[in-house]
């Protein structure tokens, strides 16, 4: 188990378990936002929701395995995700995702379909990651 600090908080697996709920939704929004965006903000929309839907799944994943969830600065929460067992590729599209959080929710930056497509593809690495450690 990894050992507790001050940006990580114990949970149960009850806590995973509906964590990884909310990462199934947030990924089934942002993946029908992404088909029907029309503009650059219905994509930013669509990549919020896969955003979150890694967040989700990342938590998911690490109560599972650690019993403890990431509860500080998102920029690092990929570090508590590296220490779950197999989970190298998962925390590197989170850091990834959660990298380009704020420059899409807060900065106004435009976003392409290839980005968006990109942002999915990386989030749904994240939940796959999560829904294995389910099984």
């Amino acid at each position: 188990m990894a050992k507790r600090g001050r940006d990580t908080r114990d949970v149960d697996k009850a806590y995973g378990r509906k964590r990884l709920a909310n990462a199934r939704a947030f990924m089934t929004q942002a993946k029908t936002s992404a088909e029907t965006a029309r503009d650059e903000f219905d994509r930013a929309a669509a990549a919020s929701s896969a955003i979150l839907a890694a967040i989700a799944a990342a938590d998911a994943a690490c109560a599972q395995r650690l019993a403890q969830v990431w509860k500080g600065d998102l920029g690092q929460a990929h570090t508590l995700l590296r220490s779950v067992a197999g989970g190298e590729a998962a925390a590197s599209a989170l850091q990834n995702v959660v990298g380009q959080k704020a420059a899409l929710q807060y900065g106004g930056e435009s976003l392409t379909e290839p980005k968006l497509t990109a942002i999915v593809r990386r989030a749904q690495t994240v939940l796959d990651f999560a829904e294995d450690l389910q099984h």
